[in-house]
């Protein structure tokens, strides 16, 4: 089983740094495969570590499989674009000892923000990062951005 030439292309192209990708399971490529030689001309230019694991277990014939590993070099043409997200405040929002939700979030929003377009989606992950004692403010603010 070999992967398309295509998808391979697409996912060179939208693939984060670690991301990986296993293009063949097969006891060996073949010779003339189009998408072995684009992947190690990638791997030669720092884009991908390719590698291969022994399958242990399982139906089928094949005895490994091929895998590809994305790294953070930028394919030529390709740009990244770094988003600037806010600093954390010097003290944590819960050292002000609010009694009110309201201040807590306005003091979080930026932050939870910018963990939000990095692509943090779970409001306890994100209380976590922000070192606070409850998720719930961080529930409400998402639930305000939401609407």
């Amino acid at each position: 089983m070999m992967v398309r030439k295509t998808m391979v292309a697409a996912w060179l192209k939208t693939a984060k740094a670690g991301e990986t990708i296993v293009y063949a399971r097969a006891t060996f490529l073949p010779v003339r495969s189009e998408v072995a030689a684009m992947l190690r001309e990638a791997a030669e230019h720092g884009h991908v570590v390719l590698y291969r694991e022994r399958r242990m277990h399982g139906p089928g014939e094949e005895n490994f499989r091929y895998v590809a590993k994305r790294t953070a070099k930028p394919l030529p043409g390709q740009v990244y674009m770094v988003r600037e997200v806010p600093p954390l405040p010097a003290a944590k929002p819960q050292d002000k000892r609010f009694n009110g939700t309201a201040a807590l979030q306005r003091d979080i929003a930026p932050q939870v923000r910018g963990l939000m377009a990095e692509g943090v989606r779970s409001g306890s992950a994100i209380a976590r990062a922000l070192g606070l004692y409850s998720a719930q403010p961080v529930y409400s603010l998402m639930r305000k951005m939401a609407a």
